[in-house]
């Protein structure tokens, strides 16, 4: 006989089965303990009282009680009911909690969190400050859990894209600074004005902001599971796996979207039941042990998306998996390198979701070279999913922290060696696969002039992917954005592939035993726009900046050349002295940018001509295409201002007319109580109607203040895309002046016959010759003559404490863009500029960001001194930020005394 005694000491509830019924509960029961087989009970002098019925731990607080409660059952927490719309951390299901309502338990002792059907368990974690020493700054942002996301900044608005597995876009958000206010008018338009046209990914973000701003997304409940019982998250006896789906798909138990792109929710691989992370955790669908739901195309038996990379390859085989060997070496066949935006262009997603099913189910039997897989956006798209979806990525979750770390170091001197070794430490797997990759990522960038794609914009699209930090911690990609992005642009640009001279560097070595007069042209990779000549004399190479504006080029202001081209052959026949006096020589002898090019393609010169000329054509018309395009923003740009200045002169005429209908409604009410009994009520009658005018007018002078508002927000979106449009121009124009420059400095071909053999008709066309700048930048390098550069020291423009009128009189005979940054008299430690613009005196409010910058409006105080924010305005436009602001801070107050 098998005999047990009560046990006095409790420890909560117990789950069991019936095993008749196969029902599976928690039941208070008898506590008991097994004491062996005996032939009879013992007997005991005092039988024990019956133990209390335990109080059962709550799976969930009710009530909306915001109470703290703590027992045994709980872990030790202390637990209280809150609301997150600022994505917090569950520590159960690890996942975010967010959304419009969603309700949190969390300790009020260690901060962890929990979604409601989450709180299952929780002695397995026990109340302790849970915080990482490497992440501690990162830490704060989890424990706010109450915001406003209409009051959400930029940065907010990346976090939550990092959270909701949207992160894809958030190089597009940051550039467009994206507010919390504008995402909620975010529409299936404003995505596309975004260049955001995946349907599924236009879907996916559509229903995630509904669900931030509203809480009530779209459901579909489910057809397949509807009808099965449910029971207990302990007994389903699902295989649930985490799955990144390639479409839009609906959780099996919510109804409610799998949000994101990537990694959106677990799937069983029994029964095909699907759910969110935290739907998993309450009462789901017994799982049947059969596939119910049909396989997808995209299911594979032995999956190469979304597997470990050492159960792919190994790098004594092979340096990297098939699928990425497939892609990088589809990518760099023939001329697809340069593909313009190779890895910055989505496509639609039909196209890479059928490359990614062919290659997950068999990738060795995928041939690249079929028609249908010949885009080059497609495979590289496909490429970016298969990084994206590796369960550890490439430089590891775990040596996140030390990256990050390292490149903070303020011994910057040994960093670089740092990084080194800590690339060295990874598996060697992960290593492999890095090393491929960064040579791929250089390959890339030395075809910047056809691709754009830099190794720094590829260092800042792959960061994400490549160098991210565990799940709990994946905000943490926002803050240190730049930082990563730094550290795989430093191994794209120091591995061993590279040349082992940088760019500068080797063409100083290409010029250094060339006679004096040889001179090369190239583009300026810091300043796009911008070039700088090298040019040989005394044996000594001189650099000298070549300044672009408005479509003029020349060496100082004035300028007065239509293009390089123009500029270089003027000064073919003339001394640099006029420019400047050391410079006493002509520019004789050019040296070919495009020997090495020509070497490798190799052909008669005829056929290099034939091919430089095609390469100007395909660079012409794609500037012809782009610059029709601004055209039409611009049309569009100016006819929106026009419309708000109309509105404006509508507006005021309505505040005339209230305040005149307001001067009546006043006279009338001081008449009727003089006016006699008889003509009250025509009085009364009158002021009636007045007040029925009044309200008329009220109600247009609502309507236009939202008609402006509408109009002044669809002319920010303009001048946005037109200043997208404009880098793309710029880069062209470039292209097009260098490849002129070596069809008639070095080919020796006529001006006028290229244009004709391009189609070019007339002189160059200028894009910006609208008043709207073309950044020139300040260069740091050395050796660079250049005109004589403003003193912008802050002694020369920061002042003390000054009224507006004494800034004024200080500056009504200064002339025009003369500037200087006072401390406001009535706002103590405010900052105010006062500059002179067409003849008056204009005063801007310098705004102090939250994190301590600078800058004239709330979104741009990125400016980190008021030093950083005058040499930024010397060279940019003011018109970004005032359309009647078309000028510089030119000359600082102290220099023209």
């Amino acid at each position: 006989m098998i005999v047990a005694k009560p046990v006095l000491a409790l420890s909560g509830w117990l789950t069991g089965e019936n095993a008749r019924t196969r029902e599976i509960g928690e039941f208070p029961a008898t506590y008991v303990e097994y004491i062996g087989d005996v032939e009879e009970l013992p007997k005991e002098e005092t039988p024990p009282t019956p133990p209390p019925r335990p109080q059962r731990p709550p799976r969930r607080l009710t009530g909306g009680s915001n109470t703290p409660r703590a027992n045994d059952e709980t872990g030790g927490h202390t637990l209280s009911e809150t609301s997150a719309m600022k994505p917090v951390w569950c520590g159960q299901c690890e996942d975010f909690i967010w959304g419009f309502g969603s309700q949190v338990y969390r300790c009020t002792a260690c901060d962890l969190a929990w979604h409601p059907q989450c709180m299952v368990e929780l002695a397995k974690f026990p109340c302790k400050i849970h915080k990482s020493k490497d992440l501690e700054e990162e830490e704060e942002d989890y424990i706010k859990f109450v915001t406003n996301p209409d009051e959400w900044e930029v940065n907010d608005v990346l976090m939550w894209l990092a959270a909701t597995n949207h992160f894809l876009y958030a190089e597009v958000f940051r550039e467009n600074e994206i507010t919390g206010s504008q995402l909620r008018q975010f529409t299936d338009m404003s995505l596309n004005q975004l260049n955001i046209t995946d349907s599924f990914h236009k879907h996916s973000l559509l229903l995630a902001i509904q669900e931030l701003f509203t809480g009530n997304s779209e459901t579909r409940k489910s057809e397949v599971f509807s009808g099965l019982q449910t029971r207990g998250s302990k007994g389903t006896s699902h295989l649930f796996k985490e799955q990144n789906f390639t479409s839009l798909q609906w959780c099996d138990k919510c109804g409610k979207c799998l949000w994101g792109f990537y990694r959106q929710g677990v799937l069983c691989s029994e029964c095909g039941f699907q759910c969110h992370r935290k739907c998993m955790f309450d009462s789901v669908v017994v799982c049947p042990r059969r596939r119910v739901r049909i396989r997808r195309e995209s299911d594979a038996d032995v999956p190469v998306f979304g597997a470990e990379l050492g159960a792919q390859f190994r790098p004594a085989d092979k340096p990297a998996p098939t699928v990425v060997m497939k892609c990088v070496q589809a990518i760099e066949r023939g001329n697809l390198i340069r593909t313009v935006g190779i890895y910055s262009i989505v496509p639609p997603g039909s196209e890479k979701n059928a490359l990614k099913t062919a290659l997950n189910q068999s990738a060795k039997n995928v041939n690249m070279d079929d028609e249908e897989w010949r885009n080059p956006h497609c495979v590289a798209a496909v490429l970016r999913m298969y990084l994206n979806e590796l369960p550890t990525c490439v430089f590891t979750e775990e040596k996140y922290p030390s990256f990050v770390k390292t490149s903070k170091d303020e011994n910057r001197e040994a960093v670089g060696t740092m990084l080194m070794e800590l690339v060295e430490n990874l598996p060697q797997e992960n290593k492999s696969v890095l090393m491929y990759l960064l040579r791929h990522f250089y390959k890339i960038s030395q075809s910047v002039e056809w691709n754009d794609m830099s190794s720094k914009k590829l260092a800042s699209s792959f960061a994400p992917i490549l160098l991210r930090p565990n799940r709990q911690h994946i905000m943490a990609l926002v803050a240190n954005h730049e930082i990563t992005a730094g550290i795989i642009d430093f191994l794209i640009t120091n591995g061993e592939w590279t040349e082992k001279l940088p760019r500068r560097e080797t063409v100083s070595e290409r010029l250094k035993d060339q006679d004096d007069g040889v001179f090369i042209v190239r583009d300026s990779r810091r300043f796009p726009g911008e070039y700088t000549l090298t040019l040989r004399k005394g044996g000594v190479n001189k650099l000298i900046r070549i300044l672009h504006k408005e479509g003029q080029y020349g060496f100082s202001e004035p300028l007065t050349f239509s293009s390089v081209v123009e500029l270089i052959n003027y000064y073919k026949t003339r001394s640099l002295a006029s420019y400047n006096p050391k410079l006493d020589i002509r520019l004789e002898t050019p040296l070919q940018k495009y020997e090495q090019d020509d070497e490798e393609e190799g052909g008669s010169d005829s056929g290099r001509d034939a091919d430089i000329l095609q390469r100007l054509t395909n660079v012409h018309q794609e500037f012809m295409k782009k610059s029709n395009d601004y055209d039409e923003i611009h049309n569009d740009f100016v006819q929106s201002e026009q419309e708000i200045t109309d509105y404006h002169e509508e507006l005021e005429a309505h505040r005339e007319i209230v305040k005149i209908i307001d001067e009546q409604i006043m006279l009338h009410e001081s008449f009727q109580k003089e006016a006699p009994p008889q003509n009250r009520a025509i009085l009364r009658q009158n002021y009636e109607l007045l007040m029925h005018k009044r309200h008329e007018a009220k109600g247009i002078l609502i309507t236009l203040d939202g008609e402006i508002a509408d109009m002044t927000e669809k002319t920010r979106v303009l001048n946005k895309r037109m200043n997208s449009i404009k880098p793309d121009i710029i880069k062209l124009q470039r292209s097009k002046q260098q490849y002129y420059l070596v069809l008639t400095t070095e080919k020796g071909m006529e001006i006028e016959k290229v244009k004709e053999a391009i189609g070019e008709e007339g002189s160059e066309r200028n894009v910006f010759g609208r008043g709207c700048d073309i950044p020139n930048g300040n260069p740091q390098e050395e050796d660079i003559y250049d005109v004589p550069e403003v003193d912008l020291a802050e002694s020369q423009w920061l002042h003390g404490q000054l009224t507006r009128e004494e800034a004024e009189e200080l500056l009504k005979t200064k002339e025009n863009g003369t500037f200087m940054i006072r401390e406001s008299a009535r706002r103590l430690g405010s900052y105010a500029v006062a500059l002179k613009h067409k003849g008056a005196v204009k005063h801007i409010e310098v705004k102090e960001g939250t994190r301590g910058g600078y800058g004239f409006a709330a979104n741009y105080t990125t400016h980190p001194t008021l030093c950083d924010l005058v040499k930024h305005y010397h060279v940019n436009t003011l018109q970004v930020h005032n359309p009647e602001l078309d000028t510089t801070l030119k000359f600082p107050w102290g220099e023209r005394r």
